[in-house]
């Protein structure tokens, strides 16, 4: 239990796997209220199932949600509200990358691959975002949301724009976002991993050279989902009470 934490409510997109899921264990152990959400229903079951095998006393909420439905968003967030009253903190971590990735350059890039991962990577943000930011003024609470972007909207990928495209816009936004909301007392921050081990990173044909690229990173490993989540816990925190609009790299030192 942390004080900072306890009997405080905190919704997850992306909630089922990787990042999400391991920042939603990580707030349970601290006493957190939590409502996960994810468009893999079979993940949310198994994420929901751990955790209350690791913090049986605390409250869930699942919702099985694609980003990309402005209503159901809505729906999702003021549900969460209603079942654990007001909400301190956000992280948005849905997110995919497409099969193209790191096989297609910009001229073979199909259209529907482009609208697919920016309305699930970038709107999908844009759509929780403007939720979590409606009730969380409408309650007059001060607080956090982390977006997870990727150091690949930093630096740029080869064969992998649309993927790229979508994180720099969410940078972008969560800086725009943050000057928005910082006299409403509520801080945006994003997260911006390297290669991660999660099942993101065994999902495509290139795996085994994604795992060679990750090897070959200063500390010569892909980052543990729950070296990020620490860090996104920390943005979460009052610890963290002067920090907004900034963009924090979790990648081993490739960006260095």
């Amino acid at each position: 239990m942390d004080p900072i934490f306890v009997n405080k409510t905190f919704l997850i997109t992306g909630g089922g796997s990787g990042i999400g899921r391991a920042a939603a264990q990580m707030l349970a152990l601290r006493g957190a209220n939590i409502s996960i959400a994810d468009i893999d229903e079979s993940g949310l079951r198994t994420a929901a199932a751990a955790i209350k095998t690791e913090s049986p006393s605390i409250k869930i909420l699942t919702t099985s949600l694609d980003v990309r439905d402005e209503r159901a968003v809505a729906n999702w967030v003021a549900e969460s509200e209603s079942k654990f009253g007001p909400i301190h903190g956000c992280v948005n971590s849905a997110g995919i990358a497409p099969l193209s990735h790191f096989e297609k350059t910009i001229e073979n890039t199909p259209l529907l691959d482009w609208e697919r991962t920016i309305a699930i990577n970038l709107t999908g943000v844009m759509l929780c975002l403007r939720e979590q930011i409606r009730t969380m003024k409408k309650s007059n609470i001060h607080g956090s949301i982390v977006n997870v972007t990727s150091a690949a909207g930093l630096t740029g990928i080869e064969n992998g724009s649309p993927y790229s495209a979508s994180k720099w816009g969410v940078i972008g936004l969560t800086r725009s976002v943050a000057k928005e909301t910082a006299s409403a007392g509520i801080r945006v921050t994003a997260v911006a991993p390297g290669w991660t081990d999660t099942p993101m990173l065994y999902d495509v044909p290139q795996s085994s050279q994604i795992q060679e690229w990750a090897k070959a990173s200063p500390l010569g490993r892909a980052a543990k989902a729950e070296e990020v989540a620490e860090l996104i816990l920390f943005l979460l925190s009052e610890r963290s009470s002067f920090v907004t609009g900034s963009v924090h790299v979790v990648d081993g030192g490739i960006s260095a």
